[in-house]
């Protein structure tokens, strides 16, 4: 297997991989697939900002891509990155997603970042992916319940991260827990604290105000349902 950037070239087959999880899978929120020239676009514009987009090659078919972005587009989020892992159906149980994240370790520590964020879509249902982000040293750090809705079904999504400076990810490797409030080790960015900010009940809008889970379970299924594959 070589891991290498991608290319052009390399897009309709990143599109192959792609589009099945769009049209069939719960684990992308986007409903369209995206075709050849809309994911040579998306490599494009990932490329030029120097971020990383690798594929996994074997007997000379791309079986698999990684890339890695920066979390948002605000200046202060510029050392985090929020990775995107596929791999074809094919090819999946061979270690390609593990050696895929691996490396794009690396390259996005080359890039200037010094923490991952993966953003798991259908938290419950996509089992793989999370097992796949914990045993490359991710841990949970959040869950938002209910934002999306696909083929009729509330969907969850889960955040995970993971420090790109040896010290932290050999901590959160081992499994060892983090108060909010303490330092993360020094990386190029320096000291980052996270103090816990206070919560203002006034400011809060009144959740009695809200459509309640069931009700938005309804409207979503009723919206929508699942393509035939």
């Amino acid at each position: 297997m070589q891991i290498r950037p991608a290319t052009a070239a390399d897009a309709p087959a990143l599109a192959a991989i792609y589009g099945p999880e769009v049209l069939h899978g719960t684990a992308s929120f986007e409903t369209e697939a995206p075709d050849a020239a809309e994911m040579a676009a998306r490599l494009a514009r990932v490329q030029s900002h120097g971020w990383p987009w690798l594929v996994a090659e074997v007997d000379g078919a791309v079986l698999g891509y990684a890339y890695a972005s920066q979390f948002r587009d605000r200046p202060a989020y510029a050392h985090t990155a929020e990775n995107s892992v596929y791999v074809a159906a094919s090819a999946r149980g061979r270690g390609i997603g593990l050696a895929l994240l691996e490396a794009l370790f690396t390259a996005a520590k080359a890039a200037g970042f010094e923490q991952m964020i993966a953003v798991v879509g259908d938290a419950a249902g996509n089992t793989a992916s999370l097992a796949l982000h914990t045993r490359a040293g991710f841990r949970p750090v959040g869950r938002l319940e209910g934002v999306g809705c696909k083929f009729g079904q509330l969907l969850d999504v889960a955040y995970l991260q993971r420090s790109l400076c040896a010290a932290y990810s050999a901590s959160s490797r081992s499994g060892s827990s983090r108060t909010p409030d303490q330092v993360m080790p020094q990386c190029r960015c320096g000291p980052v604290t996270r103090p816990v900010a206070p919560i203002d009940p006034m400011a809060s809008p009144a959740l009695s105000t809200c459509p309640s889970r069931t009700s938005m379970r309804e409207r979503c299924r009723n919206a929508e349902t699942r393509p035939k594959p």
